[in-house]
C-alpha cells in the first residue's frame, strides 16, 4: 500500500505469511494476483527457488512475540524468534537491492546482542551492504498512535552512488486524533462505559476516569483521550493520542475513546494504521482476523516516508516521489484523504 500511494509500480515475486487470512487478504486486494511464490511456512521454504529473482526491494517484519517487552522475552531461541535466522538466510539468497525491516522496539532495548548480531550479518551479505537503523514512532510523523518501531535499511554498497546521501525522517508530530476518527453524533456521559460483564475493562475504565480527573482536571467525557482499558496492569491512556494498537487489542475489543463513550471500530484503526478503510474488503476475512492484522500491520504513513528517501539513494532518482507526510500542513491533507 506504501509503494501505491506513493505512485511506484510493482510486481510482487514472492511472499511468506503462515496465516491464511494474510494471504486471502493480499489475494483480495492487490490486482496482479498473488506473489509468483508465496511461501506459507518460512520454515519449509526451499531457497533454491528464489535465486532465478533479481528482487529490487525486500521488505519484512520479522515476528515480534519473541523480542517484545510485553512479550515472552525469549528472543531468538523463542519459538517464533528463531525465524529471523530463515528470514536472514533468505536474504542472503535474493540479495535484494534495497531492504526494508521493520520490528519492536524492544529488540534493540532487550536484546541488545541479537540485534548487532544482525546487524553484522547484513552487512556482510553478498559484496557488501551499507544498513542503518533507527527507533520511529508512528505519532511523530503525522498519525496520533504511539507506536515506536525499529526500521533497519540496507542498499547494496554496488549500487551506492558517490553522492549518496540518506536522511532519516524528520519528526513532524501528528494530526489532532479527530482527524481520524467516525464523524461523532453524540456527546459521551458518565452512563457510557464497558459493561460491567467486562470485568478487568470496567475497573480500568473507572480508574482511567479517576486519573484524568485528578491530573489533568479535566472532564474525561469531554476529552480526546484513547485509553488501552484491557490490561492486567490497570489502564493505559493518552491525551489526543492512542496507545499502541497490538495485536492481541485489535483482535478483540480494542482501546475506549473516553470522549466518545465507545470502543474504537474497525475502519477508526486501519485510518490509524495509515489505511483508508474504504480500501480494504472487510469481508474477505472474519472481524476478528481482520483487526489482528492490523494489529500486526507497519504504519503505512512511516513506510512512505522512508520509501521516498530510500528509494532515490539506491539509484532510483527518476522516481519523483512526494512524502504526504513531510510536514503537518500536509499531514493533515493525508489524514483527511483517509477519512473520506
Amino acid at each position: 500500500m506504501a509503494l501505491q500511494n506513493i505512485g511506484v509500480s510493482f510486481r510482487q515475486v514472492q511472499a511468506c505469511d503462515v496465516l491464511p487470512e494474510a494471504r486471502a487478504f493480499w489475494n483480495a486486494h492487490f490486482d496482479h494476483g498473488c506473489a509468483t511464490i508465496y511461501n506459507h511456512d518460512i520454515t519449509q521454504r526451499d531457497l533454491k527457488d528464489l535465486e532465478k529473482f533479481s528482487v529490487d526491494l525486500y521488505v519484512a517484519g520479522f515476528p515480534c512475540p519473541d523480542y517484545s517487552i510485553a512479550g515472552t522475552g525469549s528472543g531468538i531461541a523463542g519459538k517464533t524468534g528463531g525465524l529471523m535466522l530463515n528470514m536472514v538466510a533468505t536474504l542472503k539468497v535474493m540479495l535484494p537491492h534495497v531492504f526494508l525491516l521493520e520490528n519492536v522496539a524492544g529488540f534493540v532495548t532487550q536484546h541488545q546482542p541479537t540485534y548487532l548480531w544482525l546487524l553484522d550479518q547484513l552487512r556482510r551479505m553478498g559484496k557488501g551492504y551499507w544498513v542503518d537503523a533507527r527507533i520511529l514512532n508512528c505519532k511523530d510523523h503525522g498519525i496520533p498512535q504511539s507506536r515506536p518501531r525499529l526500521f533497519i535499511v540496507g542498499i547494496q554498497k554496488e549500487r551506492v552512488p558517490k553522492d549518496f546521501v540518506f536522511e532519516w525522517p524528520p519528526e513532524i508530530g501528528h494530526v489532532p486524533l479527530s482527524f481520524l476518527l467516525d464523524r461523532q453524533t453524540s456527546k459521551a456521559t458518565v452512563k457510557d462505559h464497558p459493561p460491567a460483564s467486562q470485568t478487568q475493562a470496567f475497573k480500568n475504565w473507572q480508574t482511567a476516569c479517576r486519573q484524568i480527573i485528578q491530573k489533568l482536571e479535566q472532564n474525561p467525557f469531554e476529552s480526546h483521550i484513547c485509553a488501552d482499558i484491557d490490561g492486567s496492569r490497570g489502564p493505559h491512556w493518552m491525551d489526543g493520542c492512542v496507545p499502541c494498537l497490538t495485536r492481541s487489542r485489535c483482535g478483540k475489543e480494542s482501546h475506549w475513546l473516553m470522549g466518545r463513550g465507545r470502543r474504537l471500530n474497525l475502519n477508526e484503526t486501519a485510518r490509524l494504521m495509515g489505511m483508508n478503510p474504504k480500501s480494504i474488503d472487510v469481508d474477505c476475512v472474519t472481524k476478528n482476523k481482520m483487526g489482528k492484522m492490523l494489529g500486526n500491520s507497519m504504519c503505512v504513513n512511516v513506510l512512505e516516508r522512508l520509501l521516498v528517501r530510500l528509494l532515490p539513494a539506491a539509484g532510483w532518482r527518476h522516481l519523483k516521489l512526494l512524502d504526504r507526510w513531510g510536514s503537518l500542513s500536509s499531514a493533515k491533507k493525508a489524514a483527511a484523504a483517509l477519512n473520506a
